[in-house]
């Protein structure tokens, strides 16, 4: 079991973080000092949920990996559940609260899902998929990431599987895509003026006027930089920062001039190995944008992180769980870590093989597992002393 908790979305109510866990089915309340397990969803999975919306005194939960739509009553604590027509895996990408009804945008799903919570009556909005989407559409992929831009009524979300933005209309339904380029875009940043973007594959940043639809595009990085993909961005004091998931570094970029250069600030964080205590193996999985401060949860370093754009200062801080909490609910053990870690072992020769599981196994669980993955070769044992063994184990 991890000690350190992190999180694909959540949501501030008073000065208290509700937010469900990531890697496993908790829902759990942080007043900044304590974290609290209020509750366990029915399901269990990793990133169950990519958004959480509040309305009168119950949570809604945007399912990414779960196949239901879930609330929490604030008053009551009880969950309880919305089935909805058509789930695949990683249905949404994110949702947007607007009057009495939230819009789910898809991620795999066919078409935006929209909930009336009064009568919890649900329609799905797909026109957009056969208009103007089909000329710009790359590939048969997630639709969002799952950053966007909300002007008033209307929401700016790029497609990450076509060269376009869709401008939805959150009133009536009614949306427009436009074609912009000749990629699909992960991060959205609106700078009052313009729209600035990140391309999927990490290669180029689009700045995009739509009022004129005029283009620029900016493909001079950081001499160091390697390309990968990006969770978020953020604009402030004439700056758009760039959030890496795979990427290797945090980029910022002048709005005026369109020079990107390296946030060193961030330089530890976006180093930081994959290990056995980590949330994932990207260095962000979350961002959001607070008026003049960004709050993120790091996948590597399991940190929670607070960016300060005025004061250009990071304030880092990790949820650390107690055992007692970690037994009240399940967590997914990271089975790529465990992957990626045998693939090490097996690349050092004359190293020891050992397992170390980020959750605890009784006996016969473990044995099964190994009797379904790869054979284990055992080694001979050698006659060193533990000093020496300690030493020729350490990665």
């Amino acid at each position: 079991m991890n000690e350190y908790l992190g999180f694909q979305c959540c949501l501030k109510i008073n000065d208290a973080l509700y937010f469900p866990s990531f890697r496993g089915n908790g829902l759990f309340r942080y007043d900044g000092e304590e974290v609290e397990c209020i509750a366990c969803f029915e399901e269990k999975g990793v990133k169950l949920f990519s958004g959480i919306e509040s309305y009168g005194q119950k949570l809604f939960f945007t399912p990414f990996a779960a196949n239901r739509i879930y609330t929490y009553d604030l008053s009551n604590k009880k969950i309880s559940s919305i089935c909805y027509d058509g789930h695949r895996s990683g249905d949404f990408a994110f949702s947007v609260l607007y009057g009495h009804c939230i819009y789910m945008f898809p991620s795999q799903y066919p078409g935006i899902l929209k909930l009336n919570l009064v009568t919890l009556n649900i329609e799905k909005i797909n026109d957009w998929m056969y208009g103007d989407f089909k000329k710009y559409q790359l590939e048969d992929n997630a639709f969002f990431k799952g950053e966007y831009v909300q002007k008033d009524d209307v929401i700016y979300a790029p497609f990450l599987n076509a060269s376009a933005v869709m401008e939805f209309n959150l009133n009536d339904g009614s949306s427009i895509v436009h074609g912009i380029g000749v990629q699909g875009y992960e991060t959205i940043a609106d700078d009052g003026k313009q729209f600035w973007m990140m391309s999927g594959n990490g290669t180029m940043i689009v700045c995009w006027n739509s009022c004129t639809d005029e283009i620029k595009v900016y493909e001079k990085f950081p001499e160091n930089y390697k390309q990968g993909t990006f969770v978020g961005s953020y604009f402030g004091k004439g700056y758009v920062w760039l959030f890496p998931e795979s990427a290797n570094m945090v980029l910022k970029v002048d709005t005026m001039t369109g020079g990107v250069t390296e946030e060193r600030l961030y330089s530890k964080v976006c180093k930081h190995k994959w290990l056995s205590y980590s949330l994932w193996s990207s260095s962000f999985i979350f961002v959001a944008r607070e008026k003049e401060k960004v709050l993120l949860c790091c996948g590597k370093s399991s940190q929670v992180i607070e960016f300060d754009v005025c004061g250009n200062k990071l304030k880092c801080s990790r949820l650390h769980m107690p055992r007692e909490i970690s037994r009240q609910y399940h967590e997914e053990p990271d089975i790529e870590y465990v992957r990626f870690r045998k693939i090490k072992y097996t690349e050092r020769k004359n190293q020891r093989k050992f397992f170390f599981e980020s959750e605890e196994y009784l006996l016969h669980e473990f044995l099964e597992d190994v009797e379904r993955d790869d054979k284990v070769e055992e080694e001979p044992w050698q006659d060193l002393s533990a000093g020496e063994l300690i030493y020729k184990n350490i990665l």
